[in-house]
């Protein structure tokens, strides 16, 4: 007969989680590494440790050790008779050694005594200001997962984060195959082993020769491949352009190639089929024998394919068109994944921002912050921060992709570090290399060939909206660096003393910055001006705009140098929140809001911006009808409703959160 789990702890009871019980924490205190406080049934404003007995039972038999070395004429058997057999402690030993009950001296024991003694203390009346305060931290926990309920603090910059903090873990290939019938034993054939010259190259014919099983089966047909690859130059690239157009075109051509060689085919450099004519990647050959070769390994080739296929299948599913599957397409992919990292190379840079773009349009599949700071690590080792010398010999397209790859890497921190409150991973004085322009990218697109897998639309005016966001990451980089940094004894730096001037000189900038989005429209050839084409712009205008938006409350809303901004600043941080939800909501009518990590944090974060404004501006009360204000937080809610399509729970939690607490207001 099982006995009876005892009464649920504080913190399981406020979770309203079910509690196992457990001596001396229960486990979900133990994996929140938090304190397991028992409730007193006789009084509830009573909070007893769980492991107080525990605890208790160890400081009086180290106080008894301690008596019977430095006084042994004391007589222990003369105190109160206690037996300890009743009380069943579990995960306790059975003998506790000196040394190891002193670790947990009386400074510890008295911070926890501390702890429960606040925990009693009845709650004081807070000034309103505080209570405003409280507001804006509390709308800063939220939940990192969808299978826990545990809250986090995220930072103060805004504390808005929707990933698990999981790390980044290449899978495990003998489970996640491209097919059911893959061939467990690729995983297991990797290259890089110790095994002699001779044996390396046979068991990298073998890992290829798998490659090309997989190609076989999971490739899709050229006309499917051909609407995937649009579909990732029109979504994804205008996002994110750090991959080289030219050569993913001819990676693709080449993986055809392979999929239909014999299984008798010679296989040459790199894993590929000899009949495959080498093919600059990223604007460079490998040499071998003197004679150029293809740079990038069929490996690491059919990685970046598949999650460029994986990443507009996603984008296709958001849309409503079912017609690909996402996650064949990634397990093709993860099954080779373990030969792209093995070191520091530019395809190898390409695939972990291939996985972070893929973590935030799936942010429960790994660390976002992590991938950002691998990223910007291989950055660094490669020498990708620092302007190459105009004769070491590199084509266009190698320097174009370089820098691109870069600066793809330094929005991506600025974007993870801002959402996430937490330091810039390099600092602006540290690197010089210099923006690539658009006449650079429009040189590269005039050399894209007429392949059959060539996208059918113009990749300059695309790529010209993310150049243009790149020129904003430094206004951002200065904002954090100026409003966002701790207090420090370092003397090195010349603070501003005027901080409302600075914020004028910075709000300027991005005016001008906003002024100029509207210039870009005109990029657009005369013979693209069709209804999707000009969808696309008007797509790609409304997100600079938000991002306009996102980094003027960034300037204006409470930061360390400015804890209590004045009511201007209030008014016009609520003014560019309500501007950004009517632009997402924009964007949500037009097809173009795919709820991904950082749209959903954007959504959330205006709304609680609005929220903590209402909350604590008397200007903002006085000048925003009620009327007009529960519509707006109307709209916000609505678009958090409809990310259930991708991590409903964060999307349901965050919109809990937020009508939670304009419940309070």
């Amino acid at each position: 007969m099982t006995s009876k789990v005892r009464i649920a702890c504080r913190r399981c009871r406020m979770k309203r989680i079910k509690c196992d019980g457990s001596i001396p924490a229960c486990s979900n205190c133990q994996k929140a590494n938090e304190v397991c406080l028992d409730v007193d049934g006789r009084n509830n404003s009573i909070s007893i440790p769980r492991d107080f007995t525990a605890n208790a039972r160890a400081r009086i038999d180290w106080l008894e050790e301690q008596l019977r070395h430095h006084t042994p004429h004391v007589n222990l058997d003369d105190g109160p008779k206690v037996d300890f057999r009743l009380q069943q402690v579990a995960s306790l030993p059975a003998t506790l050694e000196a040394k190891s009950v002193e670790a947990e001296d009386a400074a510890s024991l008295s911070k926890r005594t501390f702890d429960v003694t606040q925990e009693q203390t009845p709650p004081q009346e807070q000034p309103f200001t505080a209570e405003a305060r409280s507001v804006a931290l509390d709308l800063g926990l939220l939940s990192l997962g969808s299978d826990s309920r545990q809250l986090h603090y995220l930072g103060s910059s805004s504390g808005r984060l929707f990933t698990s903090l999981i790390g980044l873990g290449l899978p495990d290939t003998t489970t996640q195959t491209s097919a059911s019938s893959t061939p467990s034993s690729l995983s297991q054939s990797s290259p890089y082993g110790k095994p002699g010259p001779f044996a390396y190259a046979k068991r990298q014919k073998e890992a290829s020769r798998l490659v090309y099983d997989i190609l076989r089966k999971t490739l899709p047909a050229r006309e499917d491949a051909q609407i995937l690859l649009e579909t990732y130059f029109r979504h994804i690239h205008a996002e994110h352009p750090f991959l080289h157009p030219g050569s993913i075109v001819a990676a693709i051509e080449a993986l055809y190639q392979c999929a239909a060689a014999e299984p008798s085919a010679e296989i040459g450099f790199n894993g590929w089929v000899t009949a495959v004519e080498p093919f600059a990647y990223n604007g460079e050959f490998a040499l071998s024998r003197g004679v150029n070769c293809t740079s990038i390994s069929i490996f690491t080739a059919t990685f970046h394919v598949f999650m460029v296929f994986t990443l507009a299948a996603t984008v296709r599913t958001r849309q409503r068109m079912y017609d690909f599957a996402p996650d064949q397409f990634y397990r093709a992919a993860t099954s080779v994944a373990h030969y792209c990292f093995s070191d520091a190379s530019v395809a190898t840079l390409q695939a972990i921002l291939l996985l972070a773009v893929h973590s935030l349009l799936s942010p429960t599949e790994m660390n976002i912050w992590t991938l950002t700071y691998t990223a910007m690590a291989q950055c660094i080792d490669l020498g990708l921060h620092r302007m190459p010398a105009d004769d070491n010999g590199a084509s266009d397209a190698a320097a174009l992709t370089r820098k691109m790859v870069f600066f793809n890497v330094y929005h991506l921190d600025r974007s993870v570090a801002t959402i996430q409150g937490r330091p810039l991973g390099i600092r602006d004085e540290t690197f010089d290399v210099q923006l690539p322009s658009l006449q650079d990218v429009q040189a590269d697109a005039a050399a894209l060939t007429s392949s059959s897998q060539a996208p059918e639309l113009s990749i300059p005016p695309i790529v010209a909206f993310a150049i243009h966001r790149f020129r904003l990451d430094p206004i951002i980089s200065e904002i954090k660096l100026l409003f966002y940094h701790l207090p420090s004894q370092i003397s090195a730096y010349s603070w501003p003393a005027d901080h409302q001037a600075t914020q004028t000189v910075i709000r300027q900038r991005l005016q001008e910055w906003r002024h100029e989005i509207s210039s870009l429209l005109n990029l657009l050839p005369q013979d693209m001006i069709d209804e999707d084409h000009q969808l696309d712009m008007r797509r790609y205008e409304l997100t600079a705009q938000s991002q306009f938006f996102a980094a003027m409350i960034l300037l204006y809303q409470p930061s360390q140098m400015i804890p209590h901004p004045g009511e201007e600043a209030l008014l016009i941080c609520y003014q560019c929140a309500v501007s950004r939800i009517n632009i997402y909501n924009s964007l949500y009518n037009a097809d173009g809001l795919f709820q991904s990590w950082r749209g959903v944090q954007g959504v959330f974060s205006s709304g609680a911006t609005m929220i903590y404004c209402l909350w604590t501006s008397s200007s903002v009360q006085k000048s925003v009808p009620l009327s007009k204000a529960m519509t707006d937080l109307r709209t916000c809610t609505n678009l958090l409703s409809v990310g259930g399509g991708n991590g409903g729970h964060q999307s349901k939690e965050a919109k809990r959160r937020l009508v939670e607490q304009w419940t309070r207001c």
